[in-house]
């Protein structure tokens, strides 16, 4: 998972899976850890912003996931910023669901 830590132990922003791998069309659910007030996502195929420990991604690109909460009487708000990668094990542009040979880059 990543992870932020912040001067307080308390206040951690790790999302699973660590680093989402999408194939275009097909939804990857993205999980915070649930120890906030509010969540705001934003990024790449978003029409609008979501809300809540969750999100689908669908599209590859750039988010950021925007926490509140209160840590020790002390209210914090932090941006993370992360990326949706392609799921493509042997890097030869194509999708693994759609690839015939996923761990064969001359395939």
């Amino acid at each position: 998972m990543a992870k932020i830590t912040f001067v307080y132990p308390d206040f951690e922003i790790s999302i699973s899976p660590e680093e989402p791998r999408i194939c275009p069309g097909q939804p990857q659910i993205v999980t915070c850890n649930e120890s906030f007030v509010t969540y705001q996502w934003d990024g790449v195929g978003f029409d609008f912003q979501a809300f809540g420990p969750s999100v689908e991604l669908t599209e590859i690109g750039e988010y950021t996931l925007t926490v509140e909460g209160e840590v020790n009487g002390v209210y914090c708000s932090e941006v993370f910023t992360f990326s949706g990668v392609l799921d493509d094990t042997d890097l030869d542009g194509i999708c693994d669901d759609e690839d015939p040979f996923p761990e064969d880059p001359c395939n």
